[in-house]
């Protein structure tokens, strides 16, 4: 999904896909690295699971894996280690506030820089914990974080994010960028 939402964007500006410096927020099991690959130089991933990083990292897609939370990552990074690409994908639905993420990330992205996610539909504003125990985050909402931390949409479409007891849950792709 993130992907698709990436060749949209970069389809629009003519440019080929292609990110020298791609962070994969909440990587998992490197599942987007994987669906990178020959779109991406050096891959960094951050989970908040040993585990799951030990798959991620048998998969040699990365170039590092770190053991730490999303938004304190992001926020560490130094401002000349900036990427090009921040990706995390199916991931914040577990961060309701997102405007410190939002902010991290501004100030990450090297010029030209993209952020790319997914997220489950909200309410008509703002941002609530459904029954699933993840956030549901509103367009209105995530516009207006992605604004206040200097961010523009350069994408947004409705998606399918994943099933839940078979059935389609629906959420938005995003691509934001500066």
């Amino acid at each position: 999904i993130v992907v698709s939402a990436l060749h949209a964007v970069m389809q629009s500006d003519s440019r080929a896909v292609h990110f020298a410096r791609v962070l994969d927020l909440g990587c998992g099991t490197g599942l987007l690295a994987e669906a990178l690959q020959g779109k991406a130089g050096q891959i960094d991933g951050v989970d908040l699971s040993p585990g799951m990083l030990e798959v991620a990292r048998a998969k040699n897609l990365y170039h590092a894996l770190h053991v730490a939370d999303v938004t304190a990552f992001v926020a560490a990074v130094p401002p000349d280690a900036g990427y090009d690409l921040v990706a995390a994908v199916d991931v914040l639905v577990y961060l309701g506030d997102l405007a410190p993420l939002f902010h991290a990330v501004g100030q990450t992205l090297r010029p030209g820089g993209l952020f790319a996610f997914t997220t489950q539909s909200g309410p008509a504003d703002g941002y609530l914990l459904g029954a699933d125990m993840r956030f549901h985050h509103s367009e209105a909402y995530l516009c207006a974080t992605a604004a206040a931390a200097g961010l523009v949409c350069r994408h947004l479409s409705p998606v399918v994010t994943r099933k839940d007891a078979g059935a389609d849950v629906p959420g938005l792709a995003m691509v934001l960028g500066q």
